[in-house]
């Protein structure tokens, strides 16, 4: 398998890039003047967004490839990781939060003793770990065996690809 980097498309981008970059900076030097500079930034704005365009087209190309995986590790060690998320709206949260009180109280009592090991304070700061102000944290819910789906309107789930590089 040939790598990304070796493609005439992907080579000529980075030389086109740098190019670039040296024309910027030879602009910025001999210009200062605000309205000359705002036009080039203006179309760089535009160009960034199509450029967007064409990184989202090929993330999803790369999401559908992965298919049912999670995750991809590159030779290089890169990883890219496939999410799902939904919008969640319409939240009934004085039901949610009843249920989720419930589980943190459950979870407070040690097995062994019958004691329980949070004060009423320290539950509700642990009522924090699962819940802003404007949003709950599904993914903290989900791991008190809390399906919040249950507990608002969920919008379409979309893909998203993440990209990790090595440290």
């Amino acid at each position: 398998m040939d790598s990304a980097y070796d493609r005439d498309f992907v080579k000529e981008l980075f030389e086109s890039i740098n190019l670039l970059e040296e024309s910027i900076l030879d602009f910025l030097a001999n210009n200062s003047e605000s309205e000359t500079i705002g036009e080039v930034l203006c179309k760089l704005h535009e160009a960034k967004h199509e450029f967007g365009l064409l990184y989202d087209m090929v993330a999803s190309a790369a999401a559908t490839a992965m298919g049912e995986n999670g995750e991809l590790v590159l030779d290089d060690g890169i990883k890219i990781e496939k999410k799902w998320s939904s919008a969640r709206r319409g939240w009934q949260h004085k039901d949610l939060a009843d249920i989720v009180a419930r589980r943190l109280v459950e979870k407070s009592v040690d097995m062994g003793t019958g004691e329980i090991i949070y004060s009423p304070e320290e539950m509700a700061r642990k009522m924090l770990d699962y819940v802003q102000p404007s949003y709950w944290k599904a993914k903290q819910v989900s791991e008190l065996g809390i399906d919040v789906d249950n507990y608002c309107e969920v919008g379409e789930t979309k893909t998203s690809i993440i990209i990790r590089r090595n440290k």
